[in-house]
């Protein structure tokens, strides 16, 4: 089968896992490259990917959910769909980082979504270790976007909203909820923005100091013509 989910394929997807709340991975499916933006969910194929790699779906339910939408147009319905509802969560995570009150609107967005969920949540193990996912038939396209739904509604509703945050590289739009132990976390990932934004004030300090200098030979250069002059 063509939309096959292969081992490969997941490891080069280019998802990114850093929000810590299914709802921001979500959001964090839209990001800017080189200052333009990209929309991570290109097909129905990679929306089923990042919901197999995010645990919503595991592997034969995400199968079987590419068997059960086969035809293109149909396809095309429920990406549109997800990316909607992607967008009708961003007011709220805006909200949120800027201490304000989510909208009504968001809220029915949200509501809209859970009144089709139809799955529940289960303990299993994977491995040695104890994971847990969502199982239940997904038989209609607004299944597949319920737990994202859930996951924001428990997330807008907790006592720790001041943990979402964006991250701090201007340059950045990805979000993520800061469960570090002091709550100091600045960056969707040290690895990426907070090694270039590092960079840069080092770049910035050595410029600024440089020219500091730069000012104090140049002032040094002027007072030694001035004497050779005045002797």
């Amino acid at each position: 089968m063509a939309d096959q989910l292969k081992g490969d394929e997941r490891k080069q997807s280019g998802f990114l896992f850093l929000g810590n709340q299914l709802w921001l991975d979500f959001l964090n499916t839209k990001i800017k490259r080189g200052g333009e933006w990209v929309d991570l969910l290109s097909d129905f194929a990679n929306l089923i990917r990042w919901l197999e790699e995010a645990r919503v779906l595991d592997g034969l339910h995400a199968q079987e959910a590419l068997c059960r939408w086969p035809d293109p147009s149909e396809r095309e319905t429920i990406v549109g769909r997800a990316r909607s509802f992607r967008e009708a969560l961003r007011p709220a995570v805006e909200s949120v980082t800027q201490a304000e009150a989510v909208s009504g609107e968001v809220v029915e967005a949200i509501n809209d979504v859970l009144r089709h969920h139809c799955r529940r949540l289960e303990l299993a193990f994977d491995g040695d270790k104890l994971v847990s996912r969502y199982v239940g038939e997904v038989t209609e396209p607004l299944h597949l976007l319920a737990p994202m739904a859930e996951s924001a509604a428990q997330a807008l509703s907790g006592d720790d909203t001041t943990l979402t945050r964006k991250c701090e590289n201007p340059a950045c739009v990805l979000h993520f909820h800061d469960t570090t132990k002091n709550h100091t976390r600045r960056w969707c990932s040290m690895e990426t923005c907070g090694n270039r934004m590092k960079a840069a004030a080092h770049y910035r300090r050595v410029r600024a100091e440089g020219n500091e200098q730069g000012e104090m030979m140049s002032q040094a250069g002027a007072e030694i013509r001035l004497n050779a002059k005045l002797v």
